[in-house]
């Protein structure tokens, strides 16, 4: 049994015990011990003074190394997994046009709610083919099956030289860890350094604080999702990995809906071709998400809130306040459980749902019927159902096991076959991320090198770590902002019917502070309100309007449609402006006008009604009274207008 020890500084408590000298802990001492910083467990916590300690041990060890720290989502990020027992199906199916895409696709089997169902050996089932054609009566539950992304293993391979890897993700904790055997099956890459929803104290949020309570100089973000870290500047935005198309994050049930992607410029089609696929399903669209941000901080930036806020927190209260604080840890915990269960509800809910609809097989009738239009006769010959591409077969797909490998008796599907599949594995976006995690730790260690030379401490010793860890460093939040700087820089933007003002006078927003025209500025734009000589793009939803009139007089601008601003943010490289230029027909009635986070026919920027009434004759003809009449226009509303277009102008 452990001694109580009157002098202990309790740096670290479990369960409201000190570890250190098994003290049960009152309330006012567990708020200075109140920092979590274990992956696999919420209730392991951390005084300020230890977590600094153990922050230096870190950052002394990723210097040695010359690595950075790297957070890693999983689902639509590295992986894409679904519970649609139609891809057990197809699996079993040499035949079938979708097996191909499917050959290292991984298997094991959870519970509805994500965790592990009793009496089931996990584990010993993750990526066995036979287990997943196994019968299941005998067992609850449903089999998820997991398609890592193109490139993954090779992806990881080369990202572990320069970077230590975290997994953080929304999933529960049977979940991650049966994903990452997949993906990392001897645990050379991840190791321990797991964090479930389960563990992460939240079920909306995502936060560094949550694994570097100290300092983030050094830690990026990979994820598809920007709102879950609110817009972290460590973050690098991962377009969604949507393989089972319309599937979407099955993890992500409790979370706020993503923003809708825009659609594909009109232009990207020639006249007489058709996406069959995206014809086949409503809800399939281009993976070309939002991208956001926060303003870049100082490179001194202060330390975290969590530290912060318990490196102030007085180790002395009275019983008044010790009460207190007991009483809304209580209600904490209960709003968090009750939380976690309306979660774990809703998840099982929506698995129940993908599993008796099966969308993809619905998905795959839907694009053989379309076919069966386009090749009455089986035919090969082209035709406007040319579009669609082929889902090609990987020998060596990557993060495949030697077991995964398909077996010697498949048939190679035929080019129709082919040419019927509704999954496709073409994605090609790793390559694009890993480019930019090269570049950022090259700068980082070219920054350090530059600050302190390459030499490091000849020995080990608390005292050396430490004077390691305290060296000024470089922060990896300017370098990512530095890059996105570079994509659109020199461009001076005017943006024409892709910024809403609301409908009425308290509803108008400022246009300086809508997401996209502070990401066009974070990405390195300069974005004005109205078209003159020095503006270099004008990025407009319709042809037609008055700023498209006068930017058509200009031969320096370009007019383009918005795709060409959201791919460029997307892929962190401007676009040639020639694929998108806007054609003179686009109409905001088209569906490509529904262009960012939602907005489309209600948009309106700075452009006044007077405005949009100068458009030639019979665009607004439909529109306009046969009698018009001044009595019920609201002057206060207009003056509202008038004032957000000269706002700065």
């Amino acid at each position: 049994m452990a001694t109580v020890d009157a002098d202990c500084s309790h740096p670290v408590q479990v369960a409201g015990l000190c570890a250190v000298c098994g003290r049960e802990l009152d309330s006012a001492v567990l708020l200075g011990v109140s920092i979590a910083i274990s992956h696999a467990s919420a209730g392991i916590k951390v005084s300020a003074s230890e977590a600094k300690r153990l922050d230096a041990e870190s950052t002394a060890q990723l210097l040695r190394q010359r690595r950075l720290a790297l957070i890693i989502d999983l689902d639509q990020t590295i992986i894409h997994a679904t519970v649609d027992p139609t891809v057990g199906e197809w699996l079993k199916d040499p035949q079938n046009p979708n097996y191909a895409a499917l050959s290292n696709v991984g298997r094991f089997k959870l519970g509805m709610d994500g965790k592990t169902v009793l009496g089931f050996e996990t584990h010993d089932q993750v990526g066995d083919r036979a287990a997943s054609e196994a019968p299941d009566e005998a067992v609850a539950g449903c089999w998820y099956y997991v398609k890592p992304r193109p490139g993954l293993a090779d992806f990881l391979r080369g990202l572990a030289r320069k970077y230590e890897l975290h997994v953080y993700t929304m999933g529960t904790r049977s979940y991650a860890d049966c994903v990452c055997r997949l993906v990392d099956p001897d645990g050379t890459l991840f190791g321990s350094r797991i964090l479930s929803r389960d563990e992460n104290g939240s079920l909306l949020q995502k936060s560094l604080s949550r694994l570097f309570p100290v300092d983030t100089s050094m830690v990026v973000i990979i994820d598809d999702r920007a709102d879950v870290w609110s817009r972290s500047p460590n973050l690098i935005k991962v377009n969604p990995y949507d393989f089972f198309v319309g599937i979407g994050d099955i993890n992500a049930t409790f979370l706020p809906a993503a923003p809708p992607p825009p659609l594909p410029s009109p232009t990207l089609l020639t006249d007489g071709e058709t996406d069959i696929t995206a014809e086949a399903s409503p809800d399939m669209s281009s993976t070309i998400p939002e991208e956001a941000g926060a303003p870049t901080p100082p490179a001194d930036a202060p330390e975290s809130p969590a530290l912060a806020a318990a490196s102030s927190t007085p180790l002395m209260m009275g019983l008044e306040g010790a009460d207190a604080i007991t009483m809304e840890t209580s209600e904490a915990g209960a709003a968090a459980a009750a939380a976690e269960e309306k979660a774990e509800k809703d998840q099982r809910a929506v698995l129940t749902e993908q599993i008796d609809s099966r969308p993809l097989a619905k998905m795959q009738e839907a694009l053989e019927e379309k076919l069966s239009h386009c090749h009455p006769s089986s035919s090969d010959s082209a035709g406007p159902c040319a579009k669609v591409s082929e889902a090609p077969h990987q020998d060596n797909a990557p993060g495949a096991d030697a077991d995964e490998a398909a077996p010697s008796s498949l048939v190679e599907p035929g080019p129709l076959q082919r040419l019927h599949a509704v999954l496709k594995d073409d994605d090609a976006e790793l390559a694009r991320v890993q480019e930019i995690l090269d570049a950022i730790h090259e700068r980082w260690y070219a920054q350090w090198d530059g600050m302190h030379g390459a030499s490091m401490p000849l020995t080990e010793s608390p005292d050396d770590l430490n004077a390691l860890a305290a060296r000024p460093k470089p922060a990896v939040m300017n370098i990512i902002g530095d890059i996105k700087r570079l994509v659109l820089a020199g461009c001076n933007i005017v943006f024409s019917g892709v910024i809403p003002l609301g409908e009425k006078p308290q509803e108008r927003v400022r246009v300086h502070s809508t997401d996209i025209w502070r990401v066009a500025e974070e990405f390195g734009a300069r974005c004005s309100l109205g078209v003159n000589a020095t503006v270099t793009h004008l990025i407009a939803a319709k042809a037609g309007t008055e700023k498209v009139r006068q930017a058509t007089r200009i031969a320096t601008i370009h007019v383009l449609h918005p795709s060409w601003f959201h791919t460029s943010v997307a892929h962190w490289a401007r676009e040639e402006e020639e694929w998108y230029i806007l054609p003179k027909d686009a109409s905001s009635d088209s569906p490509s006008a529904a262009l960012f986070l939602g907005f489309g026919d209600d948009s309106s920027d700075c452009e006044s009604d007077a405005d949009q009434q100068r458009d030639p004759a019979g665009e607004q003809a439909d529109a306009l009274p046969a009698e018009v009449s001044l009595s019920g226009i609201d002057w206060g509303e207009a003056a509202d207008e008038v004032d957000a277009y000269l706002d700065d102008s």
